[in-house]
């Protein structure tokens, strides 16, 4: 638990400095402390709605790293797994946080 959410929080404190930097004002959701009836549905349509900018973000970064690692031309390709690694799991945790840690996880642990 303490890799996905420390693994998946850099795009949301990147987005709160870059906010700060340019004025812009944000705020931010508080969790429920009492327990409410949730389906599986409204937790999907709340990770949809909270996270849309976040895998928006994320797409491009996937097929720049597919593109990378097999379609670009020899002196370009990246395929050394010490330098895909990284990244992967950045990815790999942003996009799991909303659903390991998000709405609907309690149903599940």
């Amino acid at each position: 638990m303490f890799l996905l959410f420390f693994g998946g929080i850099s795009f949301h404190l990147t987005l709160a400095l870059c906010c700060h930097f340019f004025s812009i004002n944000i705020s931010w959701t508080t969790t429920a402390k009492e327990l409410q009836q949730t389906s599986f549905r409204m937790g999907i349509d709340r990770v949809v709605r909270d996270f849309k900018w976040m895998y928006l973000t994320l797409l491009p970064v996937v097929g720049g790293m597919v593109y990378l690692g097999v379609g670009a031309p020899k002196g370009f390709r990246i395929d050394d797994f010490s330098v895909i690694l990284p990244l992967a799991n950045q990815v790999a945790c942003h996009l799991l946080l909303p659903f390991v840690l998000g709405p609907f996880a309690s149903q599940f642990w």
